[in-house]
This record gives structure tokens, C-alpha cells and sequence, in this order.
């Protein structure tokens, strides 16, 4: 079984006094219906419906949204009892169903003891269409497998100690280090696909993981015509295999394609974003909080959702130590956003930030700046274990306001003005999170 910290958010969500039916979001196959279906094991009975599978069951849906009439339609087509406070009602697929979304405010309103919890592929485009019930429905974004999460899966007692030591530089000898390193390049291959994930634990043969993150790619392009124009396809296409040359790169859409024009590019692009494939990183001049405040809309970078499925893309051989490839800084820096965002708070959409200085003398970046703990963060990533830091070091020269930088990398923990964190830390270094806690 593939572990994952959503589940005791879940459990939260269970428990708490002014529950709200939950939607579960994010990309195809990050494993959204496997959270719900072995959270549902922790309740009497599970109840499934699967729009996609039954269709008929849309039928219920199609008259009026009474929570009471639809549970009792429910129970009669299923031949099963749902129960509130014992029940666990799953709502998958539920894009293909619309006014089941439209239903979800009805829950809470009319039947607010029922545990409800709904998810669906490519939802956030028929969110766009019905609207959200604001006030009405609770969310939890959904993102791959983090390291943590990894590390847990395949239950390597000496990792998980190192993830819980202290981030002191005599904790962890020269020789864990390096293995620490070698689990990190391991989980590169890999990727953070809950599918690839589970192949990996249960065979421990990267062929196998190949066979699934191929089936998963394949997946999201045969995905492009549900939410595409047919005139777009050729061009998502493009920019789908664009992507993984990208990362790390301030976009310009002709450097994607010549042959089509920007605004086309553009919206190919937002597409991906809005399938979760995709993630904008935008610039922002990080004055104060929120960042968000001061971001470039048409300034920014991009992220791939998954490195397994990048390296996949890139054909990186199978023997090769991908941190240490020619296009070891791209991967590094894809690494470090998929960790950012696999750990941000998980009831908003997660936001990366990057910051950007221009002059006639050259250009000057600092690859994330995020927001933890009420302080900004600036990181620099690092793929080695050396590297001159000008870029982070003019930053904070400018923002007096900010006392510390972070440096991502595969050396040693140090802490000096900036603080150096080899990249199994990350999330003990950032947000001062262990293995074994849950999170913010």
C-alpha cells in the first residue's frame, strides 16, 4: 500500500463538528478514488457511484437536488442503506454529472451529518462551467507522492530515521548522506504517480514503473480531445512535449512554437494548467505578504506535475543518477517544486513564486519564493553540492525585511545567512516538519 498524509487529513475532516461535503481535487491519477476508497474502509459501509460507470444513476439527479429524496432514490437502485454518521457516500466521477456538483450545497444545508465525499478527472473544467457552492463544499488538492510519502511506502527504517533526526550536520554521517542521495535519485526515476508508486514496492523492477508511467502519459494526451478543440490538438500536443525542455526557464511562447501564434500557445497551455498537468510558477517582486499580491501574470515559469513522468519524457536512461544528468539543474529544480507543492496547505490551490532582476549587467533569479509560517522563504536550487549564490545574496540584500535564504542541494546541512539543506531536508529545513507529523 502506497502511504499518504491525505488520509489523516481525511480523518480530521471526519471528525470535525462543521463538516462540509469534500471534494477531492487535482490532475488525473494522483489517486484521489484510492484516498476514498481506503478512507471508506474506516466507516461501516462504503457507498460508491461512479457517474461513468452508471450512467443510469444520473437519472436521480435530474429532478430535484433533496438530499432525502436523492439517498432514498440512491438506496433503492443500489439495494444498499446509507446512514448517516456510518455511511460513507463517494461521489467518483462526478464531472459527468453536474447537478450532483449543484447537489453538494443541498448536502450540507439539508443533510450535514452524512459523511460525503466527492472527486472526479479533469473536474476543475466543469467547476468552470456549474460553479462552486462557495461556503458550501470543502476541498482537498490532491498532488503525487512526496518523498516523505515514498520513504514511508517502502518502509526503509534507516531513511525514515534520518528524516526524523535533527537538521544538525554531525547527525547524519558522510556515508547515510550519500544514501540518503541515492533513495532521492531512486525516487526521481520513480515519480510521485500512486500506480508507479505501487509497481516499484511491489516488484522493485523500473520496467515496470516504465510500463506505468507510459500508460499514464498516454492517459493525459488521449485526455486532450475531452477538453480541447479539435483545432488545438496538434498544438497541446506540441506543448505537452515542450514542457519537460522548459522547466526552469521564464516562458516565452515562441520558443514553444513558431508556427502558431502566441494567444493560441497561451491558451494551450492554460489548458494544461487547468488539467493539473501544469503548474505556473509566477514571478513576483516579494515585497511583503501575501506574494501573491505582487505577482506577474505574464511573467512565469512552469513545472511538470510529476518527475517520474519528465525523466520518462526525456528518455533518461534507466542507469543513470538523474540529479547528476546533463540536465541535472531542470530536474532539480522540477524535484524541489513537486516537493513545495506536495507539502503546501492542502485546502487551497498550492502557489509557487519566483523572483527576477533584469540589468545591463546581467539578470539575477531566485528560483521559489514561497510563503511558510507567516515569513517569506527565497530558495535557490542547487543540483550539485557547490554553487555561488549571487542571485539569492542580492535578494536579500534587497529585502532587508527578509533574514534568511535557502539553498536546496546535494550537500551537507549548513546554517549560516543562508541555509544550506541537502534535498531529502527540504521539509524538515522549510517548514519545520519531521517524517512522522502531519503537517500543517
Amino acid at each position: 500500500m502506497i502511504y499518504r498524509e491525505a488520509l489523516n487529513k481525511l480523518q480530521i475532516w471526519k471528525d470535525s463538528y462543521n463538516r462540509h461535503p469534500l471534494l477531492l481535487r487535482g490532475a488525473r491519477q494522483v489517486g484521489k478514488s484510492y484516498l476514498a476508497k481506503e478512507f471508506g474502509k474506516s466507516f461501516e459501509t462504503f457507498v460508491e457511484i461512479n457517474f461513468e460507470e452508471q450512467p443510469s444513476l444520473k437519472k436521480i439527479f435530474a429532478g430535484d437536488l433533496v438530499p432525502q429524496k436523492i439517498i432514498s432514490s440512491l438506496e433503492l437502485a443500489l439495494n444498499r442503506q446509507i446512514v448517516a454518521e456510518k455511511t460513507l457516500l463517494f461521489f467518483d466521477e462526478i464531472q459527468s454529472c453536474p447537478s450532483a456538483i449543484l447537489a453538494l450545497r443541498y448536502f450540507y444545508e439539508k443533510m450535514p451529518e452524512l459523511h460525503l465525499i466527492a472527486a472526479g478527472s479533469l473536474l476543475e473544467f466543469e467547476i468552470e462551467k456549474v460553479g462552486m457552492p462557495v461556503g458550501r463544499v470543502e476541498s482537498i488538492f490532491i498532488y503525487p507522492v512526496t518523498f516523505h510519502e515514498f520513504i514511508k511506502s517502502i518502509e526503509n527504517r534507516e531513511a525514515e530515521r534520518i528524516l526524523e533526526s535533527q537538521l544538525e550536520k554531525s547527525e547524519i554521517t558522510e556515508y547515510e548522506h550519500h544514501k540518503m542521495l541515492e533513495l532521492i535519485n531512486i525516487y526521481c526515476l520513480i515519480g510521485g504517480m500512486p500506480e508507479a508508486s505501487n509497481a516499484y514496492v511491489k516488484t522493485q523492477n523500473m520496467l515496470e514503473v516504465f510500463k506505468v508511467q507510459d500508460r499514464i502519459i498516454a492517459t493525459y494526451r488521449q485526455d486532450f480531445n475531452r477538453y480541447a478543440k479539435t483545432h488545438l490538438l496538434d498544438l497541446i500536443n506540441l506543448v505537452f512535449d515542450s514542457v519537460p525542455q522548459n522547466i526552469g526557464k521564464k516562458i516565452k511562447y515562441i520558443n514553444i512554437s513558431r508556427d502558431n501564434r502566441a494567444a493560441e500557445v497561451a491558451k494551450a497551455l492554460r489548458l494544461l494548467v487547468k488539467a493539473g498537468i501544469i503548474h505556473q510558477i509566477f514571478h513576483s517582486n516579494s515585497n511583503g505578504l501575501p506574494i501573491a499580491a505582487e505577482q506577474d501574470l505574464s511573467d512565469f515559469k512552469i513545472a511538470f506535475l510529476d518527475i517520474g513522468l519528465m525523466l520518462r519524457m526525456l528518455k533518461v536512461n534507466l542507469d543513470s543518477a538523474p540529479l547528476e544528468n546533463i540536465n541535472n539543474g531542470a530536474i532539480a529544480e522540477q524535484l524541489v517544486a513537486q516537493e513545495l507543492l506536495g507539502y503546501s496547505e492542502s485546502n487551497t490551490p498550492a502557489s509557487l513564486f519566483y523572483w527576477r532582476a533584469e540589468s545591463k549587467t546581467g539578470n539575477a533569479e531566485v528560483d521559489f519564493i514561497i510563503e511558510s509560517n507567516g515569513q517569506i522563504k527565497p530558495i535557490e536550487v542547487k543540483a550539485g553540492a557547490v554553487g555561488k549564490l549571487k542571485s539569492l545574496k542580492l535578494f536579500l540584500n534587497k529585502k532587508q525585511h527578509i533574514s534568511k535564504g535557502y539553498r536546496i542541494y546535494s550537500g551537507r546541512y549548513d546554517d549560516d545567512e543562508i541555509v544550506s539543506l541537502p534535498f531529502y531536508m527540504l521539509r524538515r529545513g522549510i517548514y519545520n516538519v519531521s517524517l512522522n507529523e502531519d503537517g500543517r
